[in-house]
């Protein structure tokens, strides 16, 4: 999974109330892991990754990977429509930006 979409899917993450450990088996989920593949990763219960995604679906209000896959798309098209803020980083690294403070410092 991109970065950008890791982004994305941050905030409303943070929103549905995902715990540390939840979102750890959701980014899993969406890299495609099986239960035993997660359950491996991080090192607890193939029961534990089930009742991690049990409070997953519930949290997002879905009922499965069906809804969840629409779920990210629909987090997807909201940025598109809602883009995230620059962090400050970005935001001085913006082409924009660049040729604005070139433009400035030129005219001084």
């Amino acid at each position: 999974m991109t970065s950008q979409i890791k982004k994305v899917l941050e905030l409303p993450m943070y929103k549905c109330d995902l715990r540390e450990q939840e979102r750890n088996v959701l980014w899993l989920m969406l890299d495609g892991h099986s239960r035993d593949q997660i359950a491996d990763a991080l090192n607890i219960s193939g029961a534990t990754v089930k009742k991690h995604t049990a409070n997953v679906y519930a949290k997002l209000g879905i009922e499965g990977k069906t809804q969840l896959a629409k779920w990210v798309i629909e987090q997807i098209a909201i940025c598109v429509h809602e883009p995230l803020p620059l962090t400050l980083e970005e935001t001085f690294n913006n082409p924009i930006f660049q040729k604005r403070q070139s433009a400035s410092t030129a005219a001084h």
